[in-house]
């Protein structure tokens, strides 16, 4: 599958899903960017806002992954502006839209999503080679009332053929 066909589907995913969807540039990069935020009873009823952000590339390596994480997690924040704090989080998916992936890139997904105050950033590759998404798959403390949320919107704008999972 070739990277236009990939984020048109994802497009279409995305807007199913009653997300808003935009091309962005995001740092040095040209985005698909999707946004939703709902209101979960796990967390009291308090709101998230989840910024999806799908950057194409043609390599993955560990440092395509460190600069799409840091620039997302601006956006995100900026996006979000004061809306993080005691009643309302943000959480993004960057996620690398990749022609191939060095083995070091995908290592570099499957740690833990970055957190900072009210904040978590998880990172991921899909590989359009072989149909595989490099992500973290196990649980986080913190926003653990968040955790299957996340995992249920993932899976759903990022099916696998194969998930790498650790």
């Amino acid at each position: 599958m070739d990277q236009e066909t990939y984020l048109t589907g994802l497009r279409n995913r995305l807007l199913a899903d009653g997300c808003e969807t935009a091309d962005a540039e995001i740092g040095q990069y040209q985005a698909l960017v999707g946004y939703r935020s709902d209101r979960l009873p796990q967390m009291l009823f308090s709101k998230i806002h989840l910024t999806t952000v799908a950057v194409p590339i043609g390599t993955a390596g560990p440092r395509e992954v460190e600069q799409v994480v840091r620039q997302v997690g601006a956006y995100a924040k900026a996006r979000s502006g004061r809306r993080r704090g005691a009643h309302s989080g943000v959480a993004a998916f960057a996620v690398l839209i990749a022609d191939e992936v060095l083995p070091e890139g995908a290592e570099a997904t499957t740690r833990p999503a970055k957190v900072e105050f009210a904040m978590r950033i998880r990172p991921a590759i899909v590989n359009l080679s072989n149909g595989s998404v490099h992500t973290f798959q196990g649980r986080q403390l913190w926003g653990f009332a968040m955790n299957g949320y996340l995992q249920r919107k993932f899976a759903l704008y990022f099916p696998a053929e194969r998930l790498e999972r650790t």
